[in-house]
């Protein structure tokens, strides 16, 4: 039978820099969500990161480790929003708050699903993928995407469709869900 400490996933330099490098991202999107600031959510990863690196925490494995993080930002946000609309009261103004406990569920599925679209929108072939991001996520019409990439407008529109296509095959059962929280515009 193996000892506890075997199963745990400590934290040494090389495993937090990859844990870093893995979960930096996505928990400031869902940071970014509640506290409508990037900096703010930023703050607040980094927070989270100081404190299992001082603590010099350990984890049963990898699920628990990234159930820690998300419900440790999630919490860290919560108290600045707090504290946030606490002093706004104080100065006579009205606290927005922005985010409560029955949110945290809904945002982590959204975060979650974000990143599944993500990780299949860089499945796309490199010139597919350019066009994608340029007419769906920087928000370009056909015609500035086919200007700045010198093609035709019919390119881009069919690069578009097939995108879309290979996006709905990659994304599978999950598409729907995409298409209904972030992507409306494209299904």
């Amino acid at each position: 039978m193996m000892e506890d400490t075997e199963k745990k996933l400590i934290l040494t330099q090389s495993v937090y820099k990859e844990i870093f490098m893995e979960y930096y991202k996505p928990l400031c999107l869902f940071a970014g969500k509640m506290l409508s600031c990037d900096e703010d959510a930023e703050d607040m990863v980094h927070n989270v990161f100081l404190a299992i690196w001082e603590k010099k925490m350990s984890f049963i494995d990898k699920s628990h480790l990234k159930a820690y993080l998300f419900q440790a930002v999630y919490n860290q946000s919560l108290t600045f929003i707090r504290r946030r609309n606490f002093t706004i009261r104080l100065q006579g103004g009205e606290g927005e708050e922005r985010a409560d406990d029955n949110n945290y569920l809904k945002q982590r599925i959204e975060t979650e699903v974000f990143l599944e679209i993500l990780k299949a929108i860089d499945q796309l072939p490199a010139h597919r993928k350019e066009i994608f991001k340029l007419s769906y996520i920087d928000g370009l019409k056909v015609s500035e995407v086919a200007e700045k990439l010198h093609i035709a407008e019919e390119t881009v529109r069919s690069q578009r469709v097939k995108a879309r296509k290979q996006l709905q095959v990659i994304l599978k059962d999950l598409f729907p869900l995409c298409c209904l929280l972030f992507l409306s515009e494209i299904c």
